[in-house]
């Protein structure tokens, strides 16, 4: 679903060492870093706008919805994901505006 996609390809977090914060392109990457005889420096945590790796892993193994599932339903869903904190009243419509 492109909604999905637009999510996973503009906020998702980058892979991160969770001690420095340095960012990496691949897991393997962060596993070589993270293996290196040298440990890097303890750095303080960036406030970072996104969803993390456990957020995208419950998006992405959400079965299909039945056909009698609403598409605001399936926003609900998605929303409680990635904002579970949130009042249910304060749940955005998931029609588009300009």
């Amino acid at each position: 679903n492109s909604d999905r996609e637009h999510l996973y390809r503009n906020h998702a977090l980058p892979i991160s060492c969770p001690r420095c914060c340095n960012t990496f392109k691949s897991d393997a990457e962060l596993y070589d870093h993270s293996r290196a005889l040298e440990s890097c420096k303890i750095q303080e945590k960036r406030p970072l706008d996104g969803f993390n790796r456990d957020q995208e892993m419950r998006l992405k193994s959400k079965k299909r919805s039945p056909i009698t599932v609403t598409e605001e339903d399936k926003w609900r869903a998605i929303f409680r994901i990635l904002f579970p904190l949130d009042p249910e009243a304060d749940i955005p419509s998931p029609c588009k505006t300009t």
